[in-house]
């Protein structure tokens, strides 16, 4: 075979890889979803899914995320868009990006199952609404599983917030005394205080009449 018949196909094998992947368009937000699989927060030292959040936030200077959300065993890391002249990370390639993580989360934490995805937004309103539905099913999520599943997921499902509360108060729980965080997972975002770095937090349930105060939380600067 000629060397410019294998030029041609080394070529042509490239352009098929390329549109395999997925690029993730300069204007698009996104965020890196990440789930463990089997994950036993019975046995799990304390805190240990909010230091892993933590950890997202500075482990890699070149793809650091806006801000982390973080409920039970599930990660969302939030990226921005970017100008129309640069390209994301891995110049936006879904396989690479996820590829890295998922390497990272085996190689270095010791987390055999691991699922990943990458969805994208065209927008900082449409992402506050992604989270505003996230918290909502996460918190009828604890309902269930703090009442034992005394509270069937039926209830869950078409029963209101109120009635859901009143019912899981009749089995012990109040709802009221439970920490946010645990209720409706909880936003790690890094803050620049007195010349120094520190990690804040956000934990209440999405009030759509707080639009902006979310999105300048998730999406401000880091002064």
């Amino acid at each position: 075979m000629s060397i410019s018949c294998i030029k041609k196909i080394k070529n042509e094998m490239e352009e098929i890889e390329k549109e395999s992947d997925k690029f993730i368009s300069p204007e698009k937000y996104y965020i890196v979803h990440l789930k463990f699989e089997n994950y036993n927060k019975e046995t799990s030292p304390p805190n240990q899914i909010k230091n892993l959040g933590k950890l997202f936030l500075t482990r890699n200077p070149l793809h650091q995320p806006l801000s982390v959300y973080t409920f039970e065993d599930e990660f969302s890391l939030i990226f921005s868009c970017v100008d129309e002249n640069s390209d994301h990370y891995q110049h936006g390639s879904q396989q690479k990006i996820i590829s890295e993580y998922v390497s990272y989360i085996s190689n270095e934490l010791s987390i055999s199952s691991v699922r990943c995805s990458i969805i994208e937004f065209f927008s900082q309103i449409q992402i506050i609404s992604y989270f505003t539905l996230k918290i909502y099913t996460n918190a009828r999520k604890f309902i269930l599983y703090t009442s034992n599943k005394k509270i069937t997921e039926e209830d869950v499902n078409n029963k209101t917030f109120s009635e859901l509360i009143d019912q899981l108060k009749e089995y012990g729980h109040d709802w009221v005394d439970t920490p946010n965080e645990m209720k409706f997972g909880v936003f790690l975002k890094l803050k620049k205080q007195n010349e120094k770095y520190i990690v804040s937090t956000l934990s209440e349930n999405f009030d759509a009449r707080h639009t902006q105060k979310y999105i300048t939380y998730i999406f401000g600067s880091y002064a």
